[in-house]
């Protein structure tokens, strides 16, 4: 095989692993922008926010024989060694990293320990906007580490063996925090919707249209076999469409499964798995999980097996507003072409003004309800309680 042919099938494998590059996503431009006008809350959640993040926690499961989330500090951060400055620090904690976490030369590189015991958490916080239309939405969000990130599980044979030629498929690259549930509630915490990361992109889910509300209020989410990301949990194995990222050539395979699929096209793979009993814990928004600027993983040689910035490091900017994911990056698999063309418009234009405007109106519509002022959902909701009697 000629070397630009290999050089050529391996970038389509390797493209699945993450972004890449001399700098981190966090030097993406934009960001300074963003955080100037959308600052993170220097303090943990406060008592509301810390109950409503318990109350409606989401109930996790990974597949069988697989480790689960961590504790971010005392399982990764505290068996490692933290490169800055021309230096290095074998005993790093939350201090040394908040020294470090405007520098984005400055890499971290976890020591799995010998005999690993992980203690599962699951990290908590609020946000709140106002979406003319529909009112104040509540974004409860919860935030999982894994010790590595692994490939899709379903890849393509030939990328599966140059995967294997050049890396572990199942330890592409140190580090998954992006593995986020977000659940949105309208006024009187009215359950609107569900985000979650999957890749580099974010899917939005409708209660009432794509799941039903848990009677109990806590919604079940599996992790893939291999890459950690999160899925509606279902009772048997299902394969989910991926690819690198969300773009206006790609949305509409993603989404329905028509057309052409892109050459970095894959599946994840998930099953229903064994629950994660974790505990919650709350960090402030200048934490250096959430804003750490380097590298939280091995600087690897091949492009995207490199360790990932901090967790909100997880959109390009125009696409990190919670109430917009909740309303453009929803999609059906009978959705006609002509449905995704403004998602399509948004994907090849980020700043789309009527593109954007067009996907706010129809989530507005939807949410805003048939019955009444959130009608729709509350019906929903009595109806599958009655069902259920």
């Amino acid at each position: 095989m000629r070397i630009g042919t290999l050089a050529t099938l391996l970038a389509g494998a390797i493209a699945l692993g993450g972004c890449s590059g001399a700098e981190t996503f966090a030097q993406y431009p934009g960001f300074a922008e963003w955080f100037a006008a959308h600052p993170p809350n220097p303090e943990p959640a406060d008592a509301a926010g810390r109950a409503l993040l318990q109350r409606y926690r989401p109930r996790l499961y990974v597949p069988a024989g697989a480790s689960g989330p961590l504790d971010f500090y005392r399982d990764y951060i505290a068996h490692g060694t933290l490169y800055a400055d021309g230096r290095h620090w074998s005993h790093v904690d939350r201090t040394l990293l908040a020294a470090h976490m405007r520098e984005p030369d400055a890499v971290f590189v976890h020591h799995r320990p010998a005999d690993p015991e992980p203690h599962a958490v699951g990290y908590g916080r609020v946000t709140r906007a106002d979406i003319p239309g529909i009112g104040r939405v509540t974004f409860l969000g919860w935030d999982f580490a894994f010790r590595y990130s692994g490939l899709p599980a379903d890849l393509p044979a030939w990328a599966e063996w140059l995967a294997g030629t050049f890396g572990d498929p199942a330890d592409w690259h140190q580090l998954d925090h992006y593995t986020t549930a977000v659940l949105a509630l309208g006024p009187g915490h009215t359950p609107l919707g569900l985000i979650l990361q999957q890749h580099n992109w974010q899917r939005a889910y409708w209660f009432g249209r794509d799941l039903a509300w848990p009677a109990d209020g806590h919604v079940r989410l599996t992790a893939a076999v291999r890459s950690n990301e999160l899925y509606p949990w279902s009772p048997g194995s299902a394969r989910h469409r991926v690819v690198r990222f969300l773009e206006a050539d790609n949305v509409d395979w993603l989404a329905t499964g028509h057309g052409d699929a892109p050459r970095t096209a894959a599946r994840d793979v998930t099953r229903p798995g064994t629950r994660v009993r974790y505990d919650l814990r709350f960090l402030p928004g200048t934490d250096p999980f959430y804003r750490f600027q380097g590298r939280l993983g091995a600087d690897r040689l091949l492009p995207g097996r490199d360790g990932p910035p901090g967790a909100d490091y997880d959109a390009i900017p125009a696409f990190k507003d919670r109430a917009f994911q909740l309303c453009a990056f929803h999609w059906e698999a009978t959705m006609a072409p002509a449905a995704l063309a403004p998602l399509r418009a948004v994907l090849a234009h980020p700043r789309d003004g009527d593109a954007r405007a067009r996907l706010m109106a129809r989530c507005k519509r939807f949410m805003a309800g048939r019955v009444g002022r959130f009608g729709y959902n509350a019906a929903l909701a009595d109806r599958d309680r009655n069902a259920s009697r």
